[in-house]
């Protein structure tokens, strides 16, 4: 298999409790495409520190420690270096917040400093995934370009009932790794 080229993948972890995937996520991102930066959410801090995290990937940024450098690691500078962006996992609130424009920290103010389409793993429980609302803001995320991969449905572990039930999951990462590749062929195309 001939080696690919190396990329510059940007990963955006918000709070959801799928976070304590990502070292797996984040590894294998590394060894196939080279360069990984995170910006983590302050609630995905709160289920995997960031400092664990880092372990997986060169570069991990978060709100409060935002350095002074413009171009390496501001919203804009984040989501220029990027080759493609994605979101890993993605909560009904951070999808909200992209959908109407609201910059409230690091990584929405990075999504909406990209001038390429984003991924989304959106990652969430069955109401809030069937809810009109998340919908809606599904609709206007993809309605701006960018690029949603749908959950899987699964019985899963729920932390809020504390039982395993039909649950929507981010993908595998060999299922993600091929949306990636995906996208940045059509990336490249244009």
């Amino acid at each position: 298999m001939p080696e690919k080229e190396e990329k510059n993948i940007l990963v955006g972890i918000s709070g959801s409790i799928s976070v304590i995937n990502m070292p797996s996520y984040l590894a294998f991102f590394k060894h196939t495409y080279g360069h990984v930066k995170v910006i983590i959410t302050e609630q995905a801090n709160k289920l995997f520190p960031a400092s664990s995290l880092s372990l997986f990937c060169d570069d991990i940024f978060q709100d409060h420690n935002e350095t002074i450098d413009p171009n390496t690691s501001s919203h804009v500078g984040l989501a220029r270096w990027a080759d493609l962006f994605i979101v890993l996992p993605a909560t009904a609130n951070k999808i909200g917040q992209v959908a109407n424009g609201l910059g409230m920290d690091l990584l929405s103010s990075t999504i909406l400093a990209s001038t390429k389409p984003v991924l989304f793993c959106p990652n969430m429980n069955e109401a809030m995934w069937n809810n009109f609302f998340v919908k809606r803001n599904i609709a206007l995320i993809k309605e701006g370009g960018h690029i949603i991969i749908p959950p899987v449905e699964k019985e899963a572990y729920e932390v809020a009932s504390g039982s395993i039930r039909k649950n929507f999951i981010i993908p595998d990462m060999y299922t993600i790794a091929q949306e990636i590749d995906k996208a940045m062929a059509v990336e490249e195309k244009s």
